[in-house]
């Protein structure tokens, strides 16, 4: 019988009620495959024990038949005995036979019954399995975002230096003079 006793860990609504019918659906068909056994093995029983009453009256027809040989009983008694056990040999065959189909008939809707039963199990399997998936990835994607975001906060500006005290340029017209004096001496 199909239960899934993990069906609390889902959170989600949408998702928890999907897995509940899934499963009351795998559960009716479990139910079902039980009553259907339960009528099976009564009808193979009911087919067994007609085969046994079958092989019974047979017997009791030979041994009429071999009284009424040895002359032990009224060929009419005989006659009547021998007519009323094929009667009941007809009415046990046609019992046993309808035994016998219905049982077929059961075992064939078992298989039927079994296969859906193992289809909703892996539908349960799939939608839960997918849920998980669902539930992991978000779950990874709440880390990256919170991994970006202390990446993204800014960082302390860096202290400004105290700007250096550049020795005041010359002017042009005076650097070149003294270079042409220093080239010339």
């Amino acid at each position: 019988m199909f239960e899934n006793n993990t069906l609390n860990e889902v959170d989600d609504p949408k998702t928890r009620t999907k897995l509940e019918s899934i499963q009351g659906y795998v559960t009716d068909i479990d139910k079902e495959i039980i009553n259907v056994r339960k009528i099976m093995e009564a009808k193979a029983i009911a087919a067994e024990v007609t085969k046994t009453l079958i092989k019974r009256l047979v017997t009791e027809n030979e041994f009429v038949q071999n009284q009424l040989d040895k002359g032990n009983m009224d060929p009419e008694e005989a006659k009547i005995r021998i007519s009323q056990n094929n009667r009941m040999v007809g009415v046990v065959r046609e019992f046993s036979a309808d035994a016998q189909a219905t049982a077929l008939t059961l075992k064939g809707k078992l298989v039927g019954l079994e296969d859906a039963a193992k289809l909703g199990e892996k539908r349960f399997n799939a939608e839960k399995g997918k849920w998980e998936r669902h539930k992991r990835m978000a779950a990874e994607d709440e880390a990256e975002q919170a991994e970006k975001q202390t990446e993204q906060t800014p960082k302390p500006a860096p202290k400004k230096r105290p700007a250096k005290k550049m020795a005041k340029k010359k002017p042009l017209k005076k650097k070149k003079a003294e270079a042409d004096a220093n080239n010339a001496g």
